[in-house]
């Protein structure tokens, strides 16, 4: 079975890989919108990892992967900086931290990009 028979698309899926090729992944519209909330609601930086403990579990595993891409070419979230993240078997490792936009600093920029009339 190869990859794209996998995914049926759906009316409820947001196709992303238009926007970020290497995504290569349909998300669910509901589980993105969830993962959007809890990425605002987070407060201070988070990794990938308590991001993932936030969300529901989604139909497919590599969707954890895909929607901090998604979110990040979305600019709801940005990058932070570096972390050392411990795994449980004891070896550590550097994350990626993100932080939330904020929802007026995301209209500001917005109206950056827009070219003058």
């Amino acid at each position: 079975m190869s990859a794209p028979d996998r995914y049926r698309p759906h009316p409820a899926v947001l196709d992303v890989e238009a926007r970020t090729p290497a995504a290569g992944a349909r998300l669910p519209s509901g589980w993105v919108r969830a993962a959007t909330a809890a990425a605002r609601a987070m407060g201070e930086p988070f990794t990938p990892a308590r991001l993932r403990a936030a969300l529901p579990e989604p139909v497919h595993p590599a969707h954890f992967g895909a929607v901090v891409r998604h979110l990040h070419a979305a600019r709801v979230i940005r990058p932070a900086g570096l972390a050392l993240e411990r795994s449980p078997d004891g070896s550590t490792r550097p994350v990626r931290v993100w932080e939330a936009v904020p929802e007026d600093d995301d209209q500001d920029t917005a109206a950056d990009a827009a070219p003058a009339a």
